[in-house]
């Protein structure tokens, strides 16, 4: 997509459906971190949450008004949880990169 100069849409960054257990983030740090992961990476020209409840949209609010890039160090640290993340909750999401 980078190459052809496409933009890229963000999906199931919270995790996804709630239905299946412990695979959505639930922590309003894991939250706003989330997001910022989403938004901070090259390419994405939009991340589609799903807001369920009036809560998630305040943190979602908030995480959107006081946003700033990640920091280099930020991102390997999100990036390496995410991964935790991808093997605890399998191959529903696809495989772990």
């Amino acid at each position: 997509a980078r190459r052809r100069n496409i933009a890229v849409v963000g999906m199931k960054g919270l995790g996804g459906p709630v239905g299946r257990a412990g695979a959505r983030l639930m922590k309003p740090e894991d939250y706003s971190a989330t997001l910022r992961y989403a938004w901070s990476l090259a390419g994405v020209a939009v991340a589609i949450v799903g807001i369920r409840t009036p809560e998630e949209l305040r943190q979602g609010l908030a995480a959107a008004s006081s946003y700033r890039p990640l920091s280099q160090e930020e991102m390997s640290e999100l990036t390496s949880r995410g991964k935790t993340f991808a093997a605890q909750w399998g191959p529903l999401r696809g495989p772990v990169a």
